[in-house]
């Protein structure tokens, strides 16, 4: 792989652990900090969390987002991310707590198809489908370890541990971001390929 998508793949496995490890902590933020809620009520919390997302991506897909800088929007969104984990892990008010939900869940969306776009650019059109393959993988690594790392984490360090480490990968993510914007082989993208992936990730969710 190219050095450039060597850097990005990095800064991939990086927001997976940052994104993962939120998730896994989602439902155990719920019950410490929001305990007069029943399960049900806690179930409806997450899929709201995934219907944001989801909304997100189908907006995202109807906007022509060919002048965008995808480093540039894949560090806003790693920022967003990461504010909104925070407000989160401290929100003792459910309505706040939906707030932060939703900015980690846009961000999230976002997040994912500029990173991939900014992957297909930096890969080219020979090594484009490799290149996903292997980003593919790098995320599913984040996934399986997510779980067990955020179990560690809350036992031995604090229940909130889990949430701020993602929170700390997220700026990380976004530091590295801001740092490759400068890279001139990580170029934008046509409208035709946004489309095309923000459609993809769509027909994934």
């Amino acid at each position: 792989l190219r050095p450039k998508v060597q850097k990005l793949m990095i800064v991939r496995l990086v927001i997976g652990g940052g994104v993962m490890l939120f998730r896994s902590n989602l439902f155990f933020m719920l019950e410490l900090q929001h305990d007069d809620f029943g399960l049900s009520a806690k179930g409806k919390v997450i899929s709201f969390f995934a219907v944001v997302g989801l909304v997100a991506q189908v907006v995202l897909s109807q906007l022509d987002t060919s002048g965008w800088c995808e480093m540039r929007v894949a560090c806003y969104s790693s920022v967003i991310i990461a504010i909104g984990q925070l407000i989160a892990a401290k929100s003792n008010h459910i309505v706040v707590f939906l707030i932060a939900l939703a900015l980690v869940s846009v961000g999230s969306a976002v997040l994912k198809v500029f990173m991939t776009t900014a992957l297909s650019t930096a890969a080219g059109e020979l090594s484009y489908g490799e290149v996903l393959g292997v980003a593919g993988s790098v995320f599913s690594v984040s996934r399986a370890a997510a779980p067990l790392i955020s179990g560690v984490l809350a036992q031995y360090v604090g229940s909130g541990a889990p949430t701020f480490v993602a929170s700390f990968f997220m700026m990380m993510a976004a530091a590295a971001l801001y740092s490759l914007q400068g890279d001139s082989s990580i170029s934008q993208v046509s409208n035709r390929q946004h489309d095309k992936i923000a459609s993809s990730h769509l027909k994934n969710e």
